[in-house]
């Protein structure tokens, strides 16, 4: 079974269907193709699709897939290789207003470079990389976030109460990998409520901000505003002495919060981004709104000079 995943990106992906769908007509694909499109509307008689569905419902189609074709979403390469699978990954693109940022080339570029995946830089390079992929053997994926974890650790008093927020979606996949800390802290998980986040309060003391998605410009901006006043609601409640957050839109405004009311703030820029800055980093560093600014890539210091590196907040 072949598994593709869209993820929760708020633009359409519709090309990389388009081109699975011929290579199936073509009779190049024969496997069963198993769609998680997200926010991307598409309609194939040679695919079973469906929008989105839970973490756990996830990583059983991922256990039964023999091979993942993505986009360049880290979070989703990265639990592929921790069950040592096959990645074909393809980014989204500005041009085709996909993305903000064309920063998904650099993030499947590394991965690709190091053996971890087949890196694609268009769609129309899947059929030969589909045609290589029997003969492709993935570099095991080896690492650990044990500098992350002490950075942390180190800044953080055992037993403090600390928030940890993120939007949906591959933030959300980084900010789960310090979840190793949650027993040392009286913490509290904050993320955008989604049919594929809504088993995490089986799981963790967590609780909700409204969705947001830029497809509709002028609803996602009442909601960024509603955002704002449930996540003022939420730090009164909680009365976090620590904020620790990967970004993205969500986190600006619990940031502000912070700063204002005296928590401390760290910030981790994202994984995905080893070249460019991400606008919440940059709005974030730029006001200063941050204690600890950790970045991910050795490469991110020369855009963030006052930032610490802390190595991958990913382990496997």
């Amino acid at each position: 079974m072949i598994l593709v995943a869209l993820g929760t990106q708020d633009k359409q992906f519709e090309r990389l269907l388009i081109k699975i769908d011929e290579l199936i007509d073509k009779k190049i694909i024969n496997d069963e193709v198993v769609v998680q499109a997200g926010m991307t509307k598409y309609t194939s008689k040679n695919m079973r699709i469906f929008d989105f569905t839970s973490h756990d419902e996830f990583d059983k189609l991922l256990n039964d897939a023999d091979l993942l074709i993505t986009h360049g979403g880290v979070g989703t390469i990265i639990q592929a290789l921790k069950k040592n699978k096959k990645v074909i990954a393809v980014p989204r693109l500005v041009k085709y207003k996909e993305h903000q940022s064309d920063h998904q080339i650099e993030i499947i570029k590394r991965f690709s470079d190091e053996g971890y995946i087949i890196g694609l830089n268009e769609v129309d390079e899947l059929e030969e990389a589909y045609k290589k992929v029997t003969d492709f053997k993935p570099k095991k994926f080896k690492h650990n976030n044990n500098k992350m974890i002490k950075l942390i650790t180190d800044y953080i008093k055992e037993g403090s109460r600390v928030l940890f927020i993120s939007s949906t979606g591959g933030h959300l996949e980084e900010l789960l990998e310090l979840r190793s800390l949650f027993d040392k802290y009286k913490y509290h998980l904050i993320t955008e409520r989604t049919e594929s986040n809504l088993k995490l309060k089986d799981k963790y003391k967590v609780s909700y901000l409204i969705y947001g998605t830029k497809v509709r410009p002028i609803i996602y901006i009442f909601k960024v505003l509603l955002n704002g006043f449930i996540s003022l609601y939420q730090y009164i409640k909680l009365r976090p002495k620590y904020i620790v957050t990967t970004g993205t839109h969500t986190a600006i405004p619990m940031a502000i919060i912070g700063r204002i009311f005296g928590s401390k703030i760290i910030y981790i820029e994202t994984f995905a981004n080893s070249k460019t800055k991400t606008l919440t980093g940059n709005f974030l560093y730029k006001l200063h709104i941050y204690n600890l600014f950790i970045v991910q890539w050795e490469d991110m210091l020369k855009l963030y000079p006052n930032a610490t590196y802390g190595g991958w907040i990913f382990k496997g």
